[in-house]
């Protein structure tokens, strides 16, 4: 997130609402009444912005500064200066004397219902502290106080907000420092992108993923792998990021992964969101600036589902015979009835291993009248299979309000009422999905033949 500095007459305004953004650690600014403090704003694109009146309202900046108020700060300060936060500052609440713009794209509404993200860690840049005069290598005496993290090169942020970030936050933030730094805005793809999309992949990625248009791709440097495509073609925007589509971005990963990898990121792209679990928001790439700031752990798939056609149609485009036969195998095999990322890689190691293809979702009648649904219905074996069947109900997040022990209670309920039917029951996780010999022994064990 980058940083703009802007003047105010301290005597005629005052910001409403609570302090939010970056102030320079070592500025040691003093204003006298009716003499002009320098504040800080911030601005997720990294916009320059300089000479403009805090408070008044701008069509073309108000969506996207965050005015800050004047701090006096000492020499000496430390980390715990160089950042104020507060829960409730206001977009577009104008100070006394300057009117609301009725123009604005904020007017009339209340921004402070639309700020979900604004409370995450904030990035410092050493041009903050240029830009005030300040000496910039205060930052690295900071950070070898152990107060900042360097991200990257150029980019801090305080200790203790990034230590008590999770892993798919702070790489959040390396997607941020990086273009903060970066001299165009870049296309975020590949698994950085999938992130952003709520594809299905396994684990959390090591590097940046970026587009290039140039014969640099597959590139490693300082953390950031660049791919050939295009920075304009197939390019939507998230927040403050540029990212590849949902098909496009689909299927760069599905011609590199193994297959059980590859169809459980195509099964969650033809997937729409749950409800309650739509949290990123995708608009056409330079429509404008979007207060939206992204979430990077997401419960499920994000954006409108993606149709077998078009996913077909993105691998149509794939430069290599190969690679498109690759890619269809696994598109064709996709579904979008699979619920989670373990159940599409136990349904591709069950096809690779020979076993019958299961109906998926099948609802059994209970005996109160509602209706369960079980991961694999294997019907000719009379069999159900289940993924990951104590860890999914025992996961803190899940449950409905139910403590551990009732939802154990439940899905014991739910399985005795289904093995009554005359069903059987086979269970595993993740460990044993993950071992060959271990998981055809299960599924051989349960009574599925293999071929």
């Amino acid at each position: 997130m980058g940083h703009v500095l802007a003047t105010l007459c301290a005597g005629a305004a005052a910001v409403i609402g609570s302090v939010l953004g970056l102030v320079c650690g070592s500025l040691g600014a003093q204003s006298a009444p009716g003499r002009f403090t320098t504040v800080l704003a911030v601005v997720p694109w990294g916009q320059v912005l300089l000479g403009v009146p805090a408070a008044a309202c701008h069509r073309d900046n108000c969506r996207r500064s965050r005015i800050l108020p004047p701090v006096d700060l000492r020499q000496n300060a430390g980390a715990a200066a160089i950042t104020a936060a507060g829960p409730n500052f206001s977009w577009c609440r104008p100070a006394e004397g300057y009117p609301q713009n009725p123009d604005c794209p904020c007017f009339g509404t209340d921004p402070d219902d639309t700020l979900g993200g604004m409370n995450k860690p904030h990035l410092i840049l050493p041009a903050d502290l240029r830009l005030v005069g300040q000496d910039s290598r205060k930052l690295a005496q900071l950070k070898n106080k152990g107060e900042l993290v360097r991200i990257r090169r150029g980019v801090y942020t305080k200790s203790d907000d990034w230590n008590s970030s999770s892993p798919a936050q702070q790489y959040g933030l390396r997607a941020s420092a990086f273009q903060a730094l970066a001299p165009r805005q870049p296309v975020l793809c590949h698994a950085t992108a999938a992130r952003l999309w709520g594809l299905w992949i396994v684990g959390l990625p090591s590097k940046l993923h970026v587009v290039t248009e140039t014969a640099t791709s597959g590139r490693n440097n300082n953390g950031v792998m660049r791919h050939l495509g295009s920075l304009t073609n197939g390019v939507v925007q998230c927040g403050p990021f540029l990212l590849t589509d949902k098909p496009t971005t689909t299927v760069a990963l599905v011609k590199e992964l193994s297959f059980p990898f590859a169809v459980a990121v195509c099964d969650s792209a033809l997937r729409s969101p749950e409800a309650g679990q739509a949290v990123n928001e995708f608009t056409a790439a330079g429509s404008g600036p979007d207060l939206h700031e992204p979430s990077w752990e997401t419960d499920g798939p994000q954006g409108q589902a993606v149709s077998v056609d078009g996913l077909r149609a993105a691998a149509g485009r794939l430069g290599s015979r190969a690679a498109r036969e690759r890619t269809l195998a696994v598109i064709n095999f996709a579904s979008d009835l699979s619920g989670s990322a373990g159940e599409s890689i136990s349904r591709a190691k069950m096809f690779q291993f020979g076993f019958p293809a299961p109906v998926l979702q099948q609802p059994f009648v209970l005996r109160d009248g509602r209706k369960a649904r079980v991961d694999f219905w294997f019907e000719e074996q009379r069999v159900v299979g289940e993924f990951d069947g104590k860890g999914k109900y025992l996961r803190a997040d899940w449950g409905a309000g139910m403590s551990i022990q009732q939802r154990v209670m439940k899905e014991k309920a739910r399985e005795d009422q289904i093995r009554a039917q005359g069903v059987g029951f086979v269970r595993w996780e993740w460990k044993e999905m993950m071992n060959r010999q271990q998981f055809i022994h299960l599924l051989r064990q349960a009574g599925l033949p293999q071929k």
